[in-house]
């Protein structure tokens, strides 16, 4: 998964580098633009991947909706801690 990160952080500078020497920036600029981008995508990957997994973990823990009342239908949960 790291490398996977740092892979897509080095394209996604190369990429920035490239489109910034092409477009007519200065070569500093250009290898501060690629820092910038690799940086962000080093960090903003795993915050986003993170941020849907808790999205996610709260809807599957919700209780189903009752469709005619609107609240949380509680006849799906067992109240009954053992049934030994």
């Amino acid at each position: 998964m790291i490398l996977g990160y740092l892979l897509t952080a080095i394209a996604a500078g190369l990429v920035a580098f490239l489109l910034a020497l092409l477009s007519g920036t200065s070569f500093l600029l250009s290898v501060g633009i690629y820092t910038l981008v690799g940086t962000l995508t080093i960090i903003l990957l795993p915050l986003t991947q993170f941020l849907i997994g808790r999205l996610i973990e709260q809807f599957k823990t919700q209780e189903p909706l009752d469709r005619r009342t609107k609240k949380h239908d509680t006849a799906f949960v067992d109240t009954q801690l053992d049934r030994t």
